[in-house]
């Protein structure tokens, strides 16, 4: 798995890419972009018409020089922000555009369609030099786009599909002016245009299709809004959101959406997050509970601190990490770019070896006619969009459940876990940890040790520090913010408090003797209860045992269950004691447990069980989750937790649920299984027609129907994936 650190060392330039007709085109613009001083990797997916290109650019020349390696190589490029607004933009104007001449293409070739059809009943309605009138502005104008192609690759010495539609529209436009030329009426300005008519109406529902798969996409950024309200000294003012800080203040009333991801301070009402979540009940929420930008108001009117803007809030990452798993590639389709590469010279010769057959065994005036059905027929748009089409619905459809994964990969990986590693807190449980019971050592207030330990954790946010801060404010115990405390992590954390020096963490951590037999009598006896233990010791004296206790997730129990059932094998692992440890994995049934884990022993187990031959999962929240997810062969991490967790995960589930483990599992398998639908089909396909084109079973027109019938076809079936019933475990 590459690391964060090693992907941050590298810029990125993200292009819109025009001009594409099938993996071709994209695998050739990968080539000449590659080729560019500065440039180490780039990514060209054919379905979203989009490019990433990584590299070292040191200066102001790269991008002049990368849009020119693409325009060079006979397509438009042109830089656009990490988001599909511009995007969806574009793909409406090139939409309209393709319409129109949609329009124009059919209003010139079914005349000439109708004329043939009556031809094959002996009847003609339609002189000759009529139907060179209307096939002309189809062949040069309509066709401008596989000409401009076709040039282009020649230019580069590379083929593509262009150069098949254009050899073989061409050769049957120019036979026909031949022989009309000639004084014969044997023409077949027909098959021309109609060969460039069936393919721009097959390209046409193509675009559509594609935009169809990125809606999931636009209706993430539909939750954005382009104003917010915001207070000032001077009253409410309406602001562009662009313009919000963190720490403003802004007003959310009922029916409208909060402008950035921020906390409630104000107001008690009901938001939907069900865009980012998948929970489609609204919640509550309180002053002091987060909201997140894009989130829509319904009960009352509430007034929200902006905590981020920008790039960094929750809906712009959600967006960044989905385009990221839309744009990457699964290995299956890296062979699909190769194979393309060398299907059309393939069909280059499978045209010739037809035109010399049809030549010696039927005659030559008419050889042409099958060599130009094989060139029509055996275009490779299908086979390139079937791996892209399906990746960009599936994970559109997991961000719409939220699901987020990072690349295509991490689904592929998905595909061969046998082993799941848990994590206790905030995994299997809450993360939102109570303290049941707080003892202090006599002579000692609780009040003083209680104050000193909230102002320690109030400097980290972990669900034990959280707790803590949470029950000293219920005794009435006020404490203020600490800044200089030392969190380590897995164990505890020290800081200075009124001159004196605290620790705050673990018994076996905290205690170097015990001064109090009641501090070990306490320790064991709520150990035994399955609880969380924490010592206060203050100057190397114990001061304060305190229990805690985090319940179960309600779906734990259930996740774990499908997970065995599924025949993976299941271990939980944490920092908590062994008695708590036990006490959680008695109650959801998983029988391998690794106790008193700090992360560097998270790790170890990881690494033991991949050297044992296990392809291992790791599942959790926190901080000190992050080094197992970084190491495990699938990281997974919850969306409630740390943001080094999300940021090395490679799925987050967004709400937290574990079910969701279960249900990211089984749209990786059901994607995969739309890859394996589309490729098989596209393969099918070539093998059958190309043929029955070869022996003479297909005209032109027929073939490049069946062409772009076979394009369109992979797109709906992608399409499907929206429509599927995903497993859900409740």
């Amino acid at each position: 798995m590459e690391s964060s650190a090693a992907k941050a060392e590298l810029e990125q330039i993200d292009l819109a890419i025009t001009g594409m007709h099938c993996a071709a085109c994209a695998t050739r613009i990968e080539k000449v972009v590659k080729r560019v001083p500065g440039v180490e990797d780039a990514r060209v997916n054919l379905a979203t018409e989009h490019a990433v290109v990584l590299g070292h650019f040191s200066g102001a020349d790269a991008l002049p020089a990368i849009l020119s390696a693409v325009q060079k190589a006979g397509y438009g490029a042109e830089p656009v922000d990490r988001t599909v607004r511009a995007s969806s933009s574009r793909q409406v104007r090139t939409e309209n555009t393709d319409a129109n001449e949609l329009w124009l293409a059919l209003v010139l070739t079914i005349p000439l369609v109708l004329e043939m059809t009556a031809m094959l009943f002996g009847y003609s309605f339609m002189p000759v030099w009529t139907e060179w009138i209307l096939a002309t502005p189809v062949q040069f104008y309509i066709g401008r786009r596989f000409y401009q192609g076709a040039w282009s690759a020649l230019r580069t010495r590379h083929a593509t599909m262009d150069l098949l539609v254009t050899i073989s529209s061409t050769v049957a436009y120019f036979y026909s002016v031949v022989s009309f030329a000639s004084g014969h009426t044997d023409v077949y300005f027909d098959c021309s245009a109609t060969v460039i008519t069936t393919i721009v109406i097959g390209k046409y529902l193509e675009g559509r299709g594609k935009r169809a798969s990125v809606q999931a996409m636009e209706a993430l950024l539909q939750r954005s809004v382009p104003t917010a309200r915001l207070l000032s000294d001077s009253g409410v003012r309406e602001v562009s959101v662009d313009d919000l800080s963190v720490g403003n203040i802004v007003a959310v009333a009922v029916g409208e959406t909060v402008p950035q991801d921020g906390q409630i301070i104000e107001g008690v009402s009901t938001v939907d997050e069900s865009f980012l979540t998948g929970e489609t009940t609204p919640l509550q929420k309180r002053p002091g509970d987060p909201v997140i930008g894009g989130a829509l108001n319904y009960e009352a009117p509430i007034l929200v601190r902006i905590t981020r803007t920008g790039s960094a809030t929750a809906l712009a990452q959600m967006i960044r990490i989905v385009e990221e798993a839309q744009g990457s590639k699964a290995s299956v389709q890296r062979l699909v770019d190769t194979i393309s590469t060398l299907f059309v010279p393939t069909v280059l010769l499978a045209s010739l070896a037809t035109y010399l057959y049809q030549g010696v065994s039927a005659g030559w005036p008419h050889a042409w006619l099958p060599a130009i059905s094989v060139l029509v027929a055996a275009c490779p748009c299908a086979l390139g969009l079937a791996t892209p089409t399906a990746i960009m619905v599936g994970t559109g459809v997991a961000a719409s459940r939220g699901i987020l994964v990072r690349s295509t990969e991490c689904l592929e990986r998905a595909l061969d876990i046998d082993t799941v590693v848990l994590d206790k807190t905030g995994t299997l449980t809450e993360g939102k940890m109570t303290v049941t019971d707080f003892w202090t050592i006599p002579g000692v207030r609780s009040n003083t040790v209680l104050a000193a330990a909230a102002r320690l954790e109030s400097s980290v946010s972990h669900p034990i520090a959280v707790a803590i801060q949470k029950f000293a404010r219920q005794q009435g115990v006020s404490f203020s913010n600490e800044t200089n405390a030392e969190n380590l992590v897995g164990q505890g954390i020290i800081g200075m408090v009124d001159g004196k020096s605290v620790r705050i963490g673990r018994a076996e951590w905290a205690i170097h003797r015990l001064y109090e037999r009641g501090v070990q009598e306490h320790v064991e006896a709520w150990e035994r209860e399955g609880k969380s233990v924490v010592v206060v010791v203050r100057d190397g004296i114990p001061v304060g045992v305190m229990a805690l206790y985090d319940p179960l997730k309600p779906d734990a129990v259930t996740a774990v269950r499908r997970l065995r059932r599924l025949g993976l094998e299941v271990h939980l692992v944490s920092g908590d004691n062994v008695t708590a440890c036990q006490n959680i994995a008695q109650q959801v049934g998983i029988e391998r447990i690794t106790a008193d884990a700090r992360p560097d022993d998270k790790v170890r187990l990881i690494q033991s069980l991949k050297e044992s031959g296990r392809v291992v999962a790791m599942v959790g929240d926190g901080i000190n989750d992050a080094p197992a997810l970084a190491t495990a062969n699938l990281g997974i991490a919850l969306g409630t937790g740390a943001e080094l967790a999300l940021q090395t995960a490679d799925i987050t589930i967004v709400q937290g649920q574990p079910t969701k483990i279960l249900e990211s599992l089984d749209i990786a398998r059901k994607m995969r299984r739309k890859i394996r639908q589309n490729l098989f089909g596209s393969l099918l396909y070539n093998l059958i027609i190309i043929p029955f084109a070869a022996l003479g079973f297909f005209n032109p027109m027929l073939a490049g129907a069946a062409m772009a019938l076979s394009s369109v076809t992979v797109v709906l079936n992608s399409l499907l994936l929206r429509r599927i019933r995903f497993a859900v475990y409740r």
